[in-house]
């Protein structure tokens, strides 16, 4: 508030007012304006002109600061739409005055006061910002003039060629420095990446590898398994032809036997 009370219009409002008790509310109202007085600090005066009456700008004038209560809801009353809180022990109305300040603080603001807040804003605040920085702007120039009145017209030449060398050079250090930032910055970045690129690689290396190896192992497993696959079917094969030939002289023997049968017959 100390910065902002000479370019703006300060006008103190306590949010949340239904927190707290009128006796509660009265003396932080108290207390709020007291700190206000102690800073030093300057806000909004109601203007008393041949239409207002004395008394109402006193009025408003006591009401500071603003103790307000917000709600965005719409509360029906006995038929009544009223915009307030609803709480265990009954309703805070927005814009009930002996609830809050609400309704005195929006016709200050879009009623009542709106255009002489604008004027104060313009024809005083504004104003006297604009002259605070014109005064400083020719106390600066004055003091330079004066100091350079004295001096000899070359040496006056000499000094601002000086000056406008060393700006120059300082202006060039400073691009060189920040230029040296960016490249810094850039290589950084760049070996950065290269490390990254390189991790990458390695680690695509590494996984290649370690496929090579799996697929040689399974290549391996399967030359065994058909390996022994073939054996096996070898060993199965003279088994098979063993057991044919056995069972042919079988077939041989019952035969033979029959023909003598047949023939004893006969």
């Amino acid at each position: 508030m100390k910065q902002l009370h000479e370019k703006v219009n300060i006008v103190p409002v306590i949010g949340k007012a239904d927190t707290l008790t009128p006796e509660e509310c009265v003396e932080f109202k108290a207390n709020v304006m007291k700190e206000i007085d102690f800073h030093d600090i300057k806000i909004y005066q109601f203007p008393v002109d041949e239409f207002d009456e004395e008394e109402e700008a006193q009025d408003l004038q006591a009401q500071l600061p603003f103790a307000v209560v917000g709600s965005n809801t719409m509360l029906d009353i006995n038929g009544k739409k009223l915009r307030g809180r609803m709480y265990p022990w009954g309703i805070a109305e927005v814009e009930n005055p002996d609830h809050c300040d609400f309704i005195f603080l929006r016709n200050l603001l879009i009623r009542t006061h709106m255009q002489d807040l604008k004027d104060v804003t313009n024809n005083v605040l504004y104003e006297n910002f604009r002259c605070n920085k014109l005064a400083a702007v020719t106390s600066v120039s004055l003091d330079s003039k004066l100091a350079s009145s004295n001096r000899n017209p070359l040496a006056q030449f000499e000094i601002e060629k000086k000056e406008h060398q060393e700006r120059l050079k300082n202006m060039k250090a400073g691009m060189e420095k920040v230029m040296e930032e960016k490249v810094k910055e850039k290589m950084t970045k760049m070996e950065e990446q290269k490390n990254e690129l390189k991790l990458k690689h390695d680690q695509a290396l590494k996984h290649l590898e370690k496929m090579k190896k799996e697929i040689e192992a399974k290549r391996t497993e399967l030359r065994e398994a058909q390996k022994s696959f073939d054996e096996l079917q070898l060993a199965s094969g003279v088994t098979v032809n063993n057991s044919t030939s056995s069972l042919n002289s079988t077939k041989d023997k019952i035969s033979g036997k029959k023909t003598k049968s047949t023939k004893k017959l006969f």
